[in-house]
């Protein structure tokens, strides 16, 4: 029970609150790379009692630049709060809105790779002595380019997916902006926009919302029993 203590004694008050403002991350991110770097240490207790899995002992990403580590954290709540903006200008709008943000806040990013650096020599380090020799093996084979894969077509009777709240808001608001805005600073304002519209506002959204995804999910219910309606006359017309 030692390296249980050892964790709950690590998990300081500062390391368990979320972030919720740049100017407090300074603060959190030395204890939650010293409690990264715990939890990493870790993994030989488990191995005593089973062999490591590949899952556990995954090669371990370099964090890269200051923008980098605001992408990774920001794209995944820009992607929900900008559904409708196409792969190809997500990381344009990302590029945009950290133009915007201000130097206290970019250099809180850059503050936080040395850390982020010296813990990924060490996670390398543990990877190294413990991968497995598949692991070893297509680490050290050579690199070769990727060829471009063919999407799936898209079937074309599956239901269209249910708006968000946020969505119907972009669609009812989106007229309103300047014509000359490209999509990419569309995106961003409409983001502030949300942000700055109070829960009464967001209620005749959230009520289309719902709605919808009711008519989805009636929609997608009634797909897949057509979907199964086939094979079943199939297993019939052959059991005669």
């Amino acid at each position: 029970m030692s390296f249980v203590r050892t964790l709950a004694n690590r998990l300081t008050p500062a390391a368990v609150v979320p972030r919720s403002t740049l100017s407090r991350s300074s603060t959190i991110q030395p204890q939650v790379v010293a409690l990264s770097a715990l939890s990493f240490r870790l993994t030989p207790f488990h191995s005593s009692m089973r062999p490591l899995t590949a899952q556990e002992i995954s090669k371990p990403k370099k964090p890269g630049t200051a923008y980098t580590l605001f992408v990774v954290e920001r794209r995944p709540n820009y992607i929900l709060e900008n559904p409708d903006v196409k792969n190809t200008d997500v990381f344009k709008g990302l590029g945009a809105e950290w133009k915007m943000l201000s130097d206290e806040q970019k250099r809180a990013y850059a503050e936080r790779i040395p850390g982020l650096n010296a813990q990924f020599e060490d996670d390398m380090k543990y990877y190294v002595q413990n991968r497995t020799a598949e692991q070893a093996a297509k680490d050290d084979a050579p690199k070769v380019k990727r060829g471009t894969s063919k999407k799936a077509k898209k079937d074309p009777n599956m239901p269209k997916r249910a708006l968000s709240a946020y969505l119907f808001f972009s669609n009812d608001m989106r007229p309103t902006l300047p014509t000359d805005l490209k999509i990419t600073e569309k995106a961003v304002k409409l983001g502030q926009m949300w942000k700055l519209t109070d829960e009464h506002q967001r209620q005749k959204y959230v009520e289309l919302a719902s709605k919808d995804k009711a008519r989805y999910d009636q929609a997608m219910a009634q797909y897949r029993a057509s979907l199964q309606a086939p094979a079943s006359e199939t297993d019939g017309s052959e059991s005669d």
